[in-house]
């Protein structure tokens, strides 16, 4: 797709997101998600009732996704508590915590990522 803008990603502790277009990167983004993770669930409210399981919750995690992307427009800062409230009502368990945390930075992330960077890049292909 020459000339066409390419979103590159690179995962990790703190996500990089280069727009490249034309051999040259004309966009570029980190996000501190892996990071805010660790320190969210090793010293706060949030963390103190996680237990990680054995497993993976990806239904937790999932569920995480789904309400970042529902509540983006009210950002991160006011979702975050729903990682404790719905343990306190029964959503999750101590051990799916983490998992809903995780899909609720990660589609934050991504929802940013899509009000920002993907706005000039045509399809994405996941590699």
């Amino acid at each position: 797709h020459q000339g066409m803008p390419v979103l590159i990603g690179l995962p990790g502790t703190h996500a990089k997101w280069a727009v490249v277009e034309n051999n040259t990167i004309t966009d570029f983004r980190t996000f501190m998600t892996g990071e805010l993770f660790d320190v969210l669930s090793r010293h706060s409210i949030l963390g103190a009732t996680m237990h990680p399981g054995d497993e993976p919750h990806w239904d937790a995690f999932t569920h995480g996704l789904t309400a970042a992307q529902e509540h983006h427009q009210t950002g991160l800062l006011s979702t975050l508590f729903s990682t404790r409230s719905r343990l306190l009502t029964s959503n999750l368990t101590s051990s799916s915590q983490g998992d809903y945390l995780s899909g609720l930075l990660i589609g934050h992330e991504l929802c940013g990522l899509a009000s920002s960077l993907l706005r000039d890049v045509p399809a994405t292909t996941l590699i």
